[in-house]
């Protein structure tokens, strides 16, 4: 991966948090202990995929991961999945409160919804990010002649760019979805670009495979069903033709995109997602 000298490094921990058990300090460690040695700055807490995961996961598992922060003077992204309306008041109550708790060391929120946009403009003290789910640009590797071009995501239109500064968004996040992605240069506005790496968000469902895994045949494959986080338990990983694997993590479709060439002037943000060092335990 093609990566300037001086770009940002946060840890993705969203919809894998569950995963560490009771020591989620020892756990963050371990992770750090694996992966590549750039100079972290940042964490990303909650869920881009399942509003059932940011509930479920108890709120001490968030403000082990802020205390973690403030300890070694880290900054922290929560990020806010989309919410059905079930779960907007629970949802946003716990937002909050992460807020609350970690007003020094929590500057921003990732929004996987506009909706939310309603509820965190940058007057409540935090940036807004336009999270990856937002971004609908095509993406499969198993359309080579479509993955090997080079490709630059649709939200850098000038109608787009300009929509987002009127909706105060002061970031945009990205996935690796071809095998070189273009960040042109973007006039007039100081949004902070991140591009998640080396795994691809490629798709996503209401119908969770995992949360039918314990229920009778009768009652399985529900719509936004309810679960006990059984994703944490295990990865499911399933071969395709011309040696494509894919990875279902919780409610989301991953590929592994590493070789991917990031062209940009900008320095941008790379959001780590340590998926394979879960692999690898």
């Amino acid at each position: 991966m093609n990566v300037h000298n001086n770009a940002e490094w946060a840890l993705n921990l969203c919809d894998i948090l569950g995963r560490g058990k009771n020591d989620v300090n020892a756990w963050v460690e371990k992770i750090f202990s694996k992966i590549p040695a750039h100079k972290y700055t940042r964490l990303y807490v909650g869920s881009y995929y399942c509003d059932h995961y940011y509930l479920n996961l108890p709120i001490s598992s968030y403000i082990n991961v802020i205390d973690y922060a403030r300890k070694n003077k880290l900054k922290v992204t929560v990020v806010i999945p989309q919410l059905f309306e079930k779960s907007l008041h629970e949802g946003l109550e716990r937002t909050n409160k992460l807020l609350a708790i970690g007003n020094d060391v929590v500057d921003e929120v990732t929004i996987n919804d506009w909706g939310m946009s309603l509820y965190y403009p940058k007057e409540h003290g935090v940036k807004v990010n336009m999270g990856r789910v937002l971004q609908k640009d095509n993406r499969d590797p198993r359309y080579k002649d479509f993955f090997e071009k080079e490709h630059i995501h649709r939200c850098f239109s000038k109608d787009y760019i300009e929509w987002l500064v009127e909706e105060r968004i002061s970031g945009i996040e990205l996935d690796c979805t071809n095998k070189e992605i273009t960040i042109p240069d973007i006039e007039n506005s100081d949004i902070q670009i991140a591009v998640h790496t080396p795994w691809t968000y490629l798709s996503m469902g209401s119908i969770c495979v995992y949360a039918s895994s314990t229920k009778p045949d009768n009652k399985k494959f529900r719509f936004a069903d309810k679960c006990n986080c059984e994703c944490n338990l295990g990865i499911i990983k399933m071969n395709c033709p011309s040696d494509i694997v894919l990875y279902r993590y919780g409610r989301s479709i991953q590929f592994l995109n590493e070789n991917c060439n990031v062209k940009s002037n900008k320095i941008i943000r790379f959001i780590y997602s340590p998926f394979y060092e879960l692999q690898e335990n």
